[in-house]
């Protein structure tokens, strides 16, 4: 058994992170072939490269910064094509922090974004079930309040189409006689001869 900590490291790295050839190209196939599943946390995948990126540092494999930015963009999901575009032509110069940071930004603007909208569907909801509890004091159904009831609609309507209807023509005004004709829509009214 080791007795430093500096002995104990060494054994440590000699078992795990070996400087040799297969596990560095083993370590450069993960980080070329590294992708971010739709659905996945932006924070858990940059979480992943970095860890990579450090497991290669450590077999003294060196990345370069823009190709580092490259990497992480070209991880990302379809999802992100624009966004992706925006940062690679948008720009002269790519570096790594940049681009974890506008990734990160970009993760919170949609977090926030979620949050709201389930917030505005759950309040939604919440008045959609108190009006299912209100009652009509008119037909005396569930569902709305007397000012929004259709049958007291109708029935102003219809009440109202009467007394439009109901009215007076003058059919002739010359000379002393004249005829007077009253018509209505009305079913209770029975026809008379005047």
């Amino acid at each position: 058994m080791e007795k430093t900590s500096s002995t104990l490291w060494k054994r440590l790295e000699t078992l795990y992170a070996t400087k040799s050839p297969a596990n560095r190209l083993v370590l450069k196939q993960r980080l070329f072939t590294f992708r971010m599943n739709e659905g996945e946390l932006l924070r858990d995948h940059i979480s992943q490269f970095i860890t990579l990126l450090n497991d290669l540092k450590n077999v003294e494999v060196h990345i370069d910064d823009e190709d580092q930015a490259m990497l992480l963009l070209c991880s990302l999901p379809s999802s992100y094509k624009s966004f992706r575009e925006t940062l690679i032509y948008g720009k002269d110069k790519l570096s790594f922090e940049d681009v974890k940071g506008n990734l990160l930004s970009r993760d919170k603007l949609d977090n926030e974004f979620h949050l709201d909208s389930k917030a505005n569907r759950q309040a939604s909801i919440w008045v959609a079930s108190k009006k299912q509890d209100k009652r009509c004091r008119y037909c005396k159904k569930l569902g709305h309040v007397k000012a929004d009831c259709y049958k007291l609609r109708n029935k102003r309507a219809a009440k109202s189409n009467e007394e439009d209807v109901a009215g007076a023509n003058l059919a002739d005004e010359s000379g002393d006689d004249f005829l007077l004709v009253s018509t209505s829509d009305n079913s209770k009214l029975t026809s008379e001869w005047i």
